[in-house]
């Protein structure tokens, strides 16, 4: 099957087909945009306001000159650059998402996931590795013995002994494969599915990870206590550490204990003693965390304790500890919880489920089938001697061309699947059709799924209008930045061109020149005001700060100047002052007085260029738009029916 791809030509003719079934509303030279997307456009962008004559013929204007932009950007073959392609690609793959997961499998797996959140499981389990390039014949060895120890497990043989005897997780040496408690997430989703579904002290089947077999025993089961906040006291302890060391750092851990007994501080103790770097500075505070994120025997000892409550002494693998329940944070509700579990269910194996679930639909609705002589004449065309080599050989007399599988109207032959199954024999495989097989159901899942992705527009009309809205928008962007946004930027000589034809648009009203002056500590109003009268008649204000410390013999008397020339209305001492000529009292607290020195007024006069390049690049680009559509409107021939908009007053 030839890879589909993905093109904006593809997306236009279906959208042209649309067009063709439906009144149109405007023409630009050849191409015609239906009623149905002027409708769906204006609703989109107009759900709240009043529907009426007048503002749908506004609206059509601004379609109408929205679809000449983007009519010209597809002229010059903006549409057809790699760069709009991709992005356009990139757009489309997010937006399909939801069109090819099965909701209703979301669904559940959402609840499912929220019900399993609400309990913290505790478990055991015993490992049996199964190596990753592991052959058939060892893993059926593998799951021979992992039977065993279950069918020993079964009649009463003890879990611990077990574990220690047979499991293969490095951790059972110190904690007979106890992997504390744990919620949804917390581990890979088989095992989280058995443990879930396990009564407490009930022993599951074998279970299969990614990591080998698994034998798990339930040990407890209980609520959540939502987000934790908890801080702790340690006192480090070398994971070899010798009997005099451990009883030396027990003698430390039991005195801070009967220090916080006789009332000492927790948060002091443990700023002073704890020999965790990371939390000492932090009075032992913890970062907030939920089930599964610490050491079980750690958690365990929180879950036990009461909100303020401190524990008794305890080890675990890194050290000596003692820990105070701060708070913990209620589960929150299915509504505030849905969007991340949503985000992190993509990112696990159960998304798989959900696509499983769509690829099992559409073969159903595309009537796939598969032939099966030629199949099995595959099967024996293909070298079992050669895979158990990690080589892919097939007898050169099967007719390649022959058709492996239908669906719709594809054909998958048997060169395609040859040429798929080569790129993936990548070791020795002792069992040739179970591998043949295996390979040939992942490439016609593919088949179809990419036959899925490529025909969404064709199936789905909201998709389709959808993906035309990022074309244009996309396109308009592009067209309008490179002719209107970056040449208003980079045309300097156009930009003052219009600033000078335009000077009035930009006036300074009357304004105030005037120094702002701010005094801190003002023991002597009136002292000060005399000393900066004179330093202002002498023009020497900048030397006020001296003169004013020596006058009222104290240095910590600072002085700040700010000048300029401020509008009615934009300074609030400017105006305090009523625009009287000379020195004035602003404004004065207990820490300071401002003076206000208004100098002159000056008459209203356009603003510089430079004080107002932001607003007069706006106004240029939007002159510039104006002439571009004026322009567009010329070269095209434009026809635009308006009377198809009673149609909406009358719906």
């Amino acid at each position: 099957m030839k890879k589909i791809v993905f093109l904006p030509v593809f997306l236009f003719l279906i959208v042209t087909t649309l067009v063709g079934q439906d009144d149109v509303v405007l023409e630009i030279d050849n191409e015609k945009v239906s009623f149905e997307e002027f409708k769906r456009i204006y609703f989109k962008n107009n759900k709240d306001s009043a529907l009426t004559m007048t503002s749908l013929e506004e609206y059509l204007e601004m379609f109408t000159n929205f679809k000449l932009k983007v009519y010209e950007a597809e002229q010059l073959g903006m549409d057809e650059q790699s760069k709009f392609i991709k992005e356009l690609a990139t757009y489309r793959k997010q937006l399909m998402k939801p069109y090819l997961t099965d909701s209703a499998t979301d669904e559940q797996l959402i609840r499912e996931t929220y019900e399993r959140m609400k309990y913290i499981v505790r478990a055991q389990h015993i490992l049996i590795k199964i190596p990753q390039n592991a052959k058939p014949a060892d893993t059926a060895r593998i799951a021979s013995h992992a039977r065993e120890v279950l069918k020993e497990i079964k009649e009463g043989a003890d879990f611990n002994e077990m574990a220690q005897k047979h499991s293969q997780d490095p951790s059972v040496q110190y904690n007979n494969g106890d992997l504390g408690y744990f919620s949804a997430f917390r581990m890979v989703y088989p095992f989280e599915d058995a443990a879930f579904n396990l009564e407490i002290g009930e022993v599951s089947d074998l279970v299969r990870t990614q990591f080998g077999y698994h034998i798990i025993k339930v040990t407890d089961k209980k609520e959540a206590p939502g987000s934790i906040e908890a801080a702790h006291i340690m006192i480090r302890l070398p994971q070899n550490a010798t009997g005099e060391v451990v009883e030396n750092g027990q003698s430390r851990i039991n005195d801070l204990f009967q220090q916080l007994k006789d009332g000492e501080a927790f948060e002091k103790l443990a700023e002073k003693f704890s020999e965790d770097p990371q939390t000492a500075s932090q009075g032992g505070k913890l970062p907030p965390f939920k089930p599964g994120r610490m050491l079980p025997s750690f958690e365990e000892k929180i879950y036990e304790l009461e909100k303020g409550e401190f524990s008794e002494p305890f080890r675990t693998k890194v050290g000596w500890h003692i820990v105070k329940k701060i708070d913990n944070e209620p589960m929150r509700s299915l509504k505030e919880e849905r969007a991340e579990i949503k985000r992190k269910l993509s990112k696990t194996a159960r998304a798989d489920l959900s696509r499983l679930k769509v690829i099992d639909r559409l073969k159903k609705e595309y009537n796939l089938s598969y032939n099966e002589d030629q199949l099995n004449a595959f099967y024996d065309a293909v070298s079992a001697d050669s895979l158990q080599k990690g080589v892919f050989a097939m007898d050169e007399s099967l007719d390649s061309d022959k058709t492996i599988c239908v669906f719709e109207n594809n054909k998958i032959t048997t060169d395609e699947v040859a040429t798929y199954i080569k790129k993936r024999v990548k070791q020795p495989v002792e069992l040739a059709k179970p591998f043949l097989k295996k390979q040939i159901e992942e490439y016609v899942d593919k088949a179809v799924l990419d036959y899925e992705k490529a025909n969404l527009e064709n199936k789905h009309p909201d998709f389709a209008w959808l993906m035309k809205e990022y074309h244009d928008g996309i396109l308009l962007f592009n067209i309008t930045d490179s002719l209107v946004w970056q040449k208003a930027v980079k045309d300097t000589a156009g930009l003052k061109s219009y600033y000078s034809q335009h000077k009035e648009d930009y006036m300074w009203e009357e304004r105030m020149q005037a120094d702002i002056i701010e005094v801190t500590p003002t023991p002597n109003v009136r002292k000060v005001e005399r000393t900066l009268k004179k330093a202002l008649k002498n023009n020497k204000l900048e030397d006020s700060q001296e003169q004013l410390r020596e006058s009222l013999s104290d240095t910590t008397i600072t002085v700040s100047v700010s000048s300029g020339a401020w509008e009615k209305g934009n300074n609030t001492y400017v105006d305090a002052t009523n625009w009287k000529n000379g020195l004035n009292v602003a404004e004065e607290t207990e820490k300071s007085v401002i003076f206000v020195n208004n100098k002159t007024i000056l008459p209203a006069e356009p603003k510089e260029l430079k004080d107002v390049r932001g607003l007069v690049t706006a106004d240029y680009q939007n002159e510039l738009e104006k002439q571009w559509i004026e322009k567009l409107r010329q070269k095209y021939d434009v026809k635009v029916h308006n009377e198809l908009l009673n149609k909406l007053l009358n719906e």
